[in-house]
């Protein structure tokens, strides 16, 4: 956060807030994307076969994560204008979706569920510190650009995520 706050009386700094979560997610999603498509191997290599179907709740657990570093990454606003008190509450939000979805879908779905309840948890909580951010420190946002890049990452996780699945037997035949 130091740069962010440092930066803020630049002439350009908006534009540099603006293009922080496309920038963050084009490439920590990415980035977080082809390690998921490499942990069947890593997991095989470091650890012992029973771990190995751990593999198959890494794409959810790492969009998680993704979703909560761009939390940080919206925040700015919030920030900038010392409305901290509201980070507070977009927690709170976080924490009764992961509760609410945690008590729904572990029951039917185990372990994935309580991986579905983090990543719509921390999706919540950034959704929610954005429009608030933006509200108190409007940014030049290309929001169709953000929407667009969002939903090819959450494809091609949903994607990785159905490919382990199906190939994860495949993958422990050959290790």
């Amino acid at each position: 956060r130091p740069f962010a706050l440092r930066i803020q009386s630049q002439p350009d700094a908006r534009t540099t807030y603006a293009s922080a979560p496309l920038l963050y997610l084009a490439s920590v999603g990415w980035f977080g994307l082809f390690f998921v498509a490499g942990s069947p191997i890593i997991l095989r290599m470091f650890t012992t076969p029973e771990y190995a179907g751990a593999a198959k709740l890494l794409p959810l657990l790492v969009l998680a994560q993704v979703m909560y570093g761009g939390y940080y990454i919206v925040s700015t606003g919030i920030e900038i204008t010392k409305q901290t008190q509201h980070l507070t509450w977009t927690i709170l939000i976080a924490a009764i979706v992961n509760i609410g979805l945690n008590i729904l879908l572990i029951p039917l779905f185990g372990a994935s569920g309580a991986a579905i309840a983090t990543v719509s948890a921390y999706t919540a909580a950034t959704f929610c510190v954005g429009i608030i951010s933006n509200y108190l420190y409007p940014l030049p946002y290309d929001l169709w650009q953000l929407v667009r890049v969002s939903i090819i990452i959450f494809v091609s996780y949903l994607l990785v995520s159905i490919g382990l699945a199906s190939t994860s037997d495949y993958i422990n035949l050959f290790m």
